[in-house]
């Protein structure tokens, strides 16, 4: 079972205005339910979270995952230097190659890495 919920003020709002840069998280929801919860936000220009879109499913999964993405690009489109982050790089970055191929994906790890260097 899945479930994609998107609203059209958040599109509408990432579209012309918001960074090109997706965080992309998944967290398990609890209760009788036992169900996955895919999230995508954004930060806008006051350094504030800006949700884009979230997602239901049974599982984390590969297929999960290119379902969401998949759902997610159809509402945002190609997007020019769109960079999509996570924490889960390895189980999730062939999807995101194939759902978004003109863009970037990094992992918090490489973030954190990458500003480490900076303050160097």
């Amino acid at each position: 079972m899945y479930m994609f919920f998107c609203l059209k003020a958040c599109i509408y709002g990432f579209l012309p205005s918001i960074r090109p840069v997706i965080a992309i998280d998944v967290t398990f929801l609890k209760g009788p339910h036992a169900k996955v919860l895919f999230v995508a936000v954004c930060m806008d220009g006051n350094d504030q979270i800006f949700p884009l879109a979230f997602g239901v499913g049974d599982l984390e999964t590969n297929e999960a995952w290119e379902w969401f993405l998949t759902r997610l690009h159809r509402f945002i489109g190609e997007v020019d230097d769109l960079v999509i982050f996570s924490d889960r790089k390895n189980s999730i970055i062939t999807d995101v190659e194939n759902v978004f191929p003109n863009s970037r994906m990094c992992s918090t790890s490489r973030t954190a890495h990458a500003w480490t260097l900076w303050e160097e």
